[in-house]
């Protein structure tokens, strides 16, 4: 840019030539963006300096970056420019985009089983099962479940494709958290430690519990929410089965041959209809949970230990 003076014609000529160089305004910055990955996140955008200023298209208050990375981005654009300097204009604007969370399609289903009653003895257990059909190639997976502590306790939790991952509590690989002092929650992350991520039909997690001695009633189990790591996204099958109800109703001792809820007189003259009936009886089949030694075949023995746990009722 050039500037004189003219002159006054009568008085004065024209100034010599003053030139200005004016610079140009310094290029649009080139940044990397990460979209947001899971639900409630946010985006970021990398590649910027403590020389650049960005702004929200919604509010265009300008914010000096501070370092490599802008983080915490809620959905919506933004502009990047150079800041202005003594020696330059501001620069010209980048857009950035930082798109809502939309979770990948998935035709994966889950589905939770279970017993529908359990005879509540001592010693009882309840096995649950949570599984998947046409998973795509998962890596991890993370999930909740919720159970009652009024009947269930922990035993022993298996996966037969991923690791458990991270630590758990009270000497399981499931961080437990209580509701209300009678429900828990159990939390647990799974993680595909080697090769590729597993995908097909499957059982994810197989959970056996410690059944509450005496506990008589309805308890559920339920799948809370799952949520699946595929191709650096979080995916969320459709849970089409998300409860097992379970009845838990008096079990019996095995000595009460004849299920009348006490073991007495009743008992021996049942099993003495069946005395010296042995494997490969006709009435092998409806004799045989009285063999409580094993040896095959129904004698005195057996007559023996039904007398030595007499009048034991219910889940002995």
């Amino acid at each position: 840019m050039s500037f004189i003076k003219l002159s006054d014609v009568a008085t004065t000529a024209n100034s010599l030539m003053q030139i200005l160089a004016v610079p140009a305004r310094p290029a649009a910055p080139t940044l990397a963006v990460v979209q947001i990955s899971e639900p409630g996140g946010t985006g970021s955008m990398w590649g910027t300096t403590a020389a650049m200023e960005y702004c929200s298209a919604e509010d265009g208050v300008w914010v000096n970056c501070t370092a490599q990375v802008v983080r915490r981005l809620e959905p919506g654009s933004y502009y990047v420019r150079y800041k202005a300097t003594d020696k330059s204009f501001t620069g010209h604007e980048a857009l950035v985009v930082i798109n809502p969370y939309v979770p990948a399609a998935t035709d994966a289903v889950v589905y939770v089983t279970g017993p529908d009653v359990v005879y509540n003895t001592a010693g009882s257990t309840a096995t649950y099962t949570i599984s998947v059909k046409d998973m795509p190639p998962v890596t991890g997976i993370e999930l909740e479940f919720e159970v009652s502590g009024d009947f269930l306790r922990g035993k022993e939790f298996t996966s037969d494709e991923f690791n458990f991952f991270g630590a758990g509590n009270y000497d399981s690989p499931i961080y437990w958290r209580s509701v209300d002092g009678v429900n828990w929650i159990g939390k647990v992350s799974l993680l595909r430690m080697s090769g590729a991520g597993a995908s097909g039909d499957m059982d994810l997690l197989t959970m056996t519990f410690d059944v509450v001695e005496g506990a008589f009633g309805i308890a559920d189990v339920r799948l809370r929410y799952i949520q699946m790591s595929y191709q650096g996204s979080w995916i969320f099958p459709d849970i089409v089965q998300d409860v097992v109800t379970t009845q838990f109703v008096p079990g019996y001792s095995r000595y009460d041959v004849n299920r009348d809820g006490v073991v007495d007189l009743n008992d021996i003259t049942y099993a003495l209809m069946y005395i010296m009936t042995g494997v490969g009886d006709p009435e092998w089949e409806e004799a045989m949970h009285m063999d409580f030694n094993g040896d095959g075949i129904i004698d005195i023995e057996d007559l023996i230990l039904i007398l030595a746990n007499y009048t034991v009722p219910y889940y002995s």
